[in-house]
């Protein structure tokens, strides 16, 4: 059997984060492509995987934006008033 259906099923085909049925996908949770063992898959709907990648997105350059801030201070490249 397909590995995607059993995935499939053991959601009762259905998004994992809002429940809907339509436009369903696998989504790795820890955003790895080569992890694929069964605890790693999520089945979401597109609208949920776009919302999931979209955030991580603003975590990463939320992350970039305090470590270029922190270097600045560290450096002294930022002058306070």
């Amino acid at each position: 059997m397909n590995k995607n259906i059993i995935i499939y099923r053991k959601c009762h085909h259905k998004c994992e984060q809002c429940g809907s049925i339509y436009d369903l996908l696998v989504h790795h949770k820890d955003y790895n492509r080569d992890n694929n063992e069964f605890n790693n898959f999520m089945v979401v709907c597109t609208s949920c995987h776009a919302t999931i990648h979209k955030r991580i997105r603003n975590i990463h350059k939320m992350n970039y934006l305090y470590n270029t801030a922190a270097n600045q201070l560290t450096f002294g490249f930022y002058q306070p008033l």
